[in-house]
């Protein structure tokens, strides 16, 4: 299952559904606080986790930096601000996205991580 966390309903809704017709079952979040109570439920359930980095509240750089040091799924960051590859609440992630990007991209890049993961 992926496990995708953004906090704008369009972007969650249509992300959800490309990750679905792409073949994915979606688990879905709209705040790193609610990620992190969902992680806590089903985390053993999720095999990748893909955040926008942007978020209110805790925010996304702490989401990945607590999921990362889970270790349990690889956490794929997207973001449509310029991302710091340097910024250490961000060490463990395993792909850095600038948004947008291309269906195709995003495929291939979930495709490879989770196959990197299974090895």
């Amino acid at each position: 299952m992926i496990f995708l966390v953004e906090d704008d309903a369009d972007s969650r809704v249509a992300s959800a559904e490309v990750l679905r017709l792409l073949g994915y079952r979606v688990l879905a979040a709209e705040s790193a606080e609610q990620a992190w109570e969902l992680w806590v439920r089903h985390g053993d359930e999720i095999a990748l986790v893909l955040t926008d980095l942007v978020l209110p509240g805790v925010g996304g750089a702490h989401l990945c930096s607590a999921l990362a040091r889970q270790a349990r799924a690889p956490v794929i960051v997207l973001s449509g601000y310029p991302i710091d590859p340097e910024d250490g609440r961000l060490a463990g992630v395993a792909h850095l996205l600038q948004k947008p990007l291309a269906i195709e991209r995003l495929a291939r890049v979930i495709h490879d991580t989770l196959a990197a993961a299974r090895h």
